[in-house]
């Protein structure tokens, strides 16, 4: 089969989803990188692609999909617009999407995973609140599309959104910690977290990605949930910022909090046979600060 490589990435990979929201420069040396076999690139190439499966337990499958590739094809086969993180029902159909009986660990086991209409016990998933499953499905899929547009400077597209939905300061600012409470009280802890997105925490990612000049990279899923949520998910709740003056935090809340992100971390990167250190699971967190200068250790 006369494939050209690159066009097989875009269309039969998750590579674009994983990338989407990069530049057209930094998405093309990914590619790059994969293509040429190189270890080292602008991105562990490893860790981008476990971000874009993590909270993705199973492979899933829509039903009605399955019916109609059987009648038309006799086989069935994964659909990978269908198994991306923030995906849950099928846009075709309009249908909960359903998962596999087993969750494969290793590429030997995803290879052997028997197909979908040989599921006789899928399960069917936990799925996000109602408002946000065909947004976020929405969003998603256009990420996969050929005529995606890459851009430089999210943070301001967000902040001007952010702005006009009401999430101002009277200093002009976003309201971050205003729009992280409404967002986390919109799709609820127990979507969230198993996506890796900590949630009733002041000032926590969604904050960080309508920063000014804000540059970090934050993942595909943390954009899509975002945008959904400035979209079409806006609860108004009774929320004021703290007084002036020193907060006080409850630390050992704190800790109990950031010791169950990094036993989840671990646990995934465990299953997936993957490798990490301390400082990028604590950085994963936000929570990695250096307070002195490393020459001062002796």
């Amino acid at each position: 089969m006369d494939t050209d490589p690159r066009e097989l990435l875009r269309r039969h990979s998750v590579l674009p989803f994983a990338t989407a929201f990069m530049s057209a420069k930094d998405a093309g040396r990914v590619e790059d990188t994969l293509l040429q076999g190189i270890s080292k690139g602008p991105r562990s190439i490893g860790s981008l692609l476990r971000g874009v499966q993590y909270g993705l337990e199973r492979p899933k499958f829509c039903r009605e999909c399955v019916r109609e590739q059987r009648q038309e094809l006799g086989e069935s086969f994964w659909r990978r617009s269908h198994n991306l993180p923030t995906v849950h029902i099928c846009l075709r159909h309009g249908l909960p999407l359903w998962q596999a009986s087993s969750a494969p660990l290793t590429a030997s086991q995803h290879l052997t995973l028997p197909l979908p209409h040989r599921q006789a016990d899928a399960v069917a998933q936990a799925l996000p609140p109602e408002w946000s499953r065909h947004p976020l499905a929405e969003v998603t899929d256009a990420t996969l599309r050929p005529d995606w547009r890459h851009q430089d400077g999210w943070a301001t597209t967000y902040r001007r959104l952010a702005l006009e939905h009401g999430y101002r300061m009277v200093s002009g600012n976003v309201a971050g910690a205003r729009m992280s409470a409404e967002l986390d009280a919109a799709y609820g802890e127990a979507y969230l977290q198993p996506l890796g997105l900590r949630a009733g925490v002041r000032q926590n990612w969604a904050s960080l990605m309508v920063r000014e000049n804000e540059t970090a990279p934050f993942s595909a899923t943390k954009h899509v949930v975002l945008q959904t949520f400035l979209r079409d998910g806006r609860p108004q709740l009774a929320f004021d910022y703290p007084k002036p003056g020193p907060a006080r935090r409850d630390y050992m809340e704190v800790d109990k909090r950031l010791a169950s992100a990094l036993m989840g971390r671990i646990k995934a990167l465990t299953e997936e046979g993957g490798r990490s250190s301390v400082e990028a699971l604590l950085k994963g967190e936000g929570a990695w600060q250096v307070t002195c200068p490393v020459s001062s250790y002796q």
